[in-house]
């Protein structure tokens, strides 16, 4: 069964703490409001310390109402977790009991149905009804734990209802109300959770996919914008850059938007995002003068090779690429594959893990692992085997 009951006796000894430290509070005020003080100055410091009170009194009764629902909820917890961990222990041990005592009445059966002594068919007939009585017991005492587990369930959950009642009941009826900056916070620390867990893996690693890429469609767009092949390096320069604004989307989505979540969540302070976002930001120009000198770097090496070179070695170079004597083509189709097969993989990554986190849980409830068993009928059942021969009561294939 799921659930931390330590961790929620923690968090009930924290409230409860916390609770004593505001009645601590709550008197240490009353005595200053009861010492004999005069004076216009001294009157308005005391009547903002009996408004500072009655908030303070408010806040005592929430805090030490949560406290309270937590105190009587762990124990629940932990007893119910007990309950079940006994009844699936014993629930384990009666299904191998069922097994054994399945295994046992067909035995006896084969051995009754194969044999023509009748000494043996008699023995094997004791040993078939003692085999049917274990197994009736078995699956009896199976249902009884299986009913205990249930019920470890129900206690649980009546526990959890009537906290959550306690809780709502003391949000209802305490002055003090969450204003829209906390709610504002509490959403932006669980939507931060759930992207830190399901999201951030998968985006760092198509941020990465998308450098490599970007990189690479420029040095192969500065090397094809000296062929014949000039529109085409001309498209993979277009399509670095696109890549590298996808690349940077990606970091502002994951460094600044959900950086900004967690730190209104209290998932961390707002020095440690003011300190990522300026260090993204210097990623962002580092990469981008690392481009233009790697753009700017090929260009200028390639265009002192034409120099250099003979102008018939680059017109040969150029005359078997325009005749397919040099193949561009099946590296282009590779790359395409390998680029093709990569994103059908993200896809499908992507698929399984929404059918697995949202899909399965909504429409497969958590449910007691099943087993199942071949077994024939200890008499009285259609889908018995029972024994070759005339009378008696047993399976619909034959009886005793």
């Amino acid at each position: 069964m799921p659930g931390d009951s330590a961790a929620v006796a923690v968090a009930a000894a924290k409230y409860r703490k916390t609770a004593e430290a505001v009645g601590t509070a709550v008197a240490n005020l009353d005595r200053v409001d009861a010492a004999n003080m005069t004076g216009q100055a001294i009157t308005a410091v005391l009547d903002r310390i009996k408004t500072v009170r009655g908030q303070l009194n408010s806040v005592e009764g929430r805090v030490a109402g949560a406290a309270s629902a937590l105190e009587g909820y762990h124990p629940e917890l932990a007893a119910a977790q007990s309950a079940s961990l006994a009844a699936l222990h014993e629930a384990e041990v009666h299904r191998s009991a069922e097994r054994r005592a399945t295994r046992a009445a067909n035995d006896a059966a084969s051995r009754h149905n194969l044999s023509h002594d009748p000494v043996e068919k008699g023995d094997a007939k004791a040993d078939y009804d003692r085999a049917c009585g274990d197994l009736e017991r078995a699956r009896n005492d199976l249902s009884a734990a299986r009913a205990r587990i249930q019920d470890a369930i129900d206690q649980r959950d009546t526990a959890a209802t009537s906290a959550i009642a306690q809780l709502s009941t003391i949000e209802e009826q305490s002055p003090v109300k969450d204003t829209w900056w906390d709610k504002f916070s509490d959403a932006c620390g669980k939507a931060a959770d759930w992207i830190e867990k399901n999201l951030q893996p998968l985006l760092d690693k198509l941020s990465k996919i998308l450098d490599i890429a970007s990189i690479v469609c420029t040095v192969l767009g500065v090397i094809l914008s000296f062929t014949p092949l000039l529109p085409i390096g001309a498209a993979l320069l277009t399509a670095s850059k696109v890549i590298g604004a996808i690349s940077i989307g990606l970091g502002v989505f994951s460094t600044v938007i959900v950086g900004f979540m967690k730190a209104s969540g209290g998932r961390q302070s707002w020095g440690t995002y003011l300190g990522s976002v300026a260090m993204f930001a210097g990623t962002v120009v580092a990469k981008k003068f690392l481009k233009k000198g790697l753009t700017e770097g090929t260009f200028a090496g390639l265009t002192k090779i034409m120099k250099v070179s003979k102008p018939g070695v680059i017109r040969s170079v150029v005359a078997k690429i325009c005749n397919n004597e040099i193949k561009l083509t099946p590296l282009i189709k590779l790359g395409a594959s390998k680029a093709a097969g990569a994103i059908v993989d993200g896809v499908k990554a992507g698929g399984k893990w929404a059918f697995e986190n949202l899909v399965k849980p909504v429409s497969t409830p958590p449910q007691m692992p099943q087993h199942y068993l071949r077994y024939e009928s200890c008499g009285g059942g259609s889908g018995g085997r029972g024994f070759a021969g005339a009378g008696g009561s047993g399976g619909s294939g034959g009886g005793w």
